[in-house]
């Protein structure tokens, strides 16, 4: 029996002995059946709850009441799933045990604030990692799971079915009066090509001329406007089409909203995962090293000739700037000085 618990932990390097051997994935699957409870509770109560600011959360955005309900409510969820060690949220950017051992979630309860009295569609992000180290020191590509729900004419999500590798869509349904999850699109798949747009934090394009160049490019080439102002709405298109670019670069006046662990982890793991790409201007998004709960950064995510424009237009004017600037310098060290100049340098000097 021995000999036989040994050969199956060295053919199936994804199973682990807690839980008699129950497989990762299995224990994934029980994160996922988590989250979507909580949507499916989620996309009933927005219907009717209230919009009542209660003042501001850790990183200054406005807070709803809607905003404290929803991250309580999914931690309960995630905490019944017995698998979630950890949890941390906007509302709440540090680590809570929730019981579990294998997975650390983080999350944004509810996106798309600002524009939900619009009546906008909004929604709900979520990311799940291995339970290492409080997630200090991984990167992106560390995650083990996403998922991404909207809350619009109708409730869907996409996630990253880690069975089969691929991205995937479920939606609700009714059967038999009762609401179920029923697959949607399935093996989502990004073209490398589009004429779709949905750039965010144009405000920098008045001093990032390599983000004002690309979306000058975007608007005299004729491509679609498909902008919400909302993250989830904006993004969400570009999986249910196949094609699109979202860009929230920044400036020194208008610096970076989007949080990394909560906002564009995760959606840069599930546009990746879809054959897309995603950047920070310089590279994608995954490789970067989390070293803490509240960073913040720009990004792109789309269509992968997109994503090589974005790069491009960014790493010309990233040259031309410090050229600029040791000329300058030069031109400042070699000017001649002016007569008054000389004058004052033959005087002599106070005691």
């Amino acid at each position: 029996y021995s000999a036989f618990l040994q050969a199956v932990v060295s053919t199936q390097s994804t199973w682990g002995l807690q839980g008699f051997m129950e497989p990762v994935e299995d224990k994934l699957q029980k994160v996922y059946n988590g989250i979507k409870k909580a949507v499916m509770i989620i996309a009933d109560r927005l219907r009717y709850g209230s919009m009542t600011e209660l003042g501001h959360n850790a990183f200054g955005d406005k807070q709803l009441d809607m905003d404290v309900q929803f991250d309580t409510l999914i931690y309960d969820c995630l905490k019944e799933s017995g698998v979630v060690a950890y949890a941390m949220s906007e509302e709440r950017p540090f680590p809570i045990e929730l019981g579990g051992t294998d997975f650390i979630v983080t999350l944004d309860p509810l996106d798309g604030g600002s524009v939900i009295a619009s009546n906008f569609s909004v929604g709900s992000i979520f990311a799940i990692w291995p339970n290492k180290d409080k997630l200090i020191g991984l990167k992106g590509r560390d995650m083990v799971g996403a998922m991404v729900a909207i809350y619009g004419p109708r409730t869907s999500l996409v996630y990253f079915n880690h069975k089969l590798k691929q991205v995937d869509e479920l939606w609700i349904t009714k059967t038999e009066g009762k609401e179920v999850w029923a697959p949607g699109v399935s093996k989502i798949q990004i073209k490398e090509t589009t004429k779709l747009f949905a750039p965010g934090n144009l405000r920098a394009t008045t001093e990032n001329k390599g983000y004002k160049e690309v979306v000058d490019f975007w608007w005299n080439s004729g491509y679609t406007l498909r902008y919400t102002g909302a993250m989830v709405p904006d993004i969400f298109q570009i999986f249910i089409k196949g094609e699109g670019i979202f860009s929230n670069m920044i400036s020194p006046k208008h610096p970076a909203k989007l949080r990394y662990l909560y906002e564009i982890a995760p959606f840069a793991f599930l546009m990746e995962a879809a054959g897309g790409k995603s950047t920070d201007g310089v590279k994608s998004v995954l490789d970067r090293i989390i070293d803490g709960y509240e960073i913040k950064g720009q990004v792109a995510v789309g269509s992968k000739t997109e994503i090589d424009r974005i790069e491009a237009c960014l790493k010309k004017y990233a040259q031309i700037l410090p050229k600029l600037l040791a000329y300058l310098k030069c031109c400042l060290l070699y000017t001649s000085p002016s007569p008054r100049d000389a004058t004052l340098s033959r005087m002599p000097s106070s005691a």
